[in-house]
């Protein structure tokens, strides 16, 4: 049984047609205003690591040493996804943070 079946089931004890009508719009509406809820929480912001964060990821990553992308993303506690595009990207990072641009989005020519 769900919700709407004992919400009914229970104003239809007292007898009253209107206060089981009632009772029927109030679940609905209580329920539409949780799945908004719900679908607003699931939806969430994308968000960037700053500038000085990505510049140290690049200066800790070595190839002359065998640094394993899989465990420096494990390191910085980011998926490895995150971590590849931030190596790939790597020149506009060091370039930008260099420049002393360090509240800029590194996404375009940083020249």
């Amino acid at each position: 049984m769900n919700l709407y079946q004992e919400v009914a089931l229970s104003f239809n004890k007292v007898g009253d047609p209107c206060s089981t009508v009632l009772a029927i719009v109030a679940t609905a509406v209580s329920l539409i205003a949780y799945l908004i809820g719900a679908a607003r929480n699931m939806s969430s912001k994308r968000s960037s690591s700053p500038l000085w964060e990505r510049h140290d990821i690049v200066a800790s990553f070595n190839t002359e040493n065998g640094t394993k992308v899989a465990k420096l993303a494990g390191d910085f506690d980011i998926p490895t996804t995150t971590l590849t595009t931030i190596l790939k990207n790597k020149d506009k990072i060091i370039c930008t943070y260099e420049a002393g641009r360090s509240n800029e989005r590194v996404s375009g020519n940083p020249y």
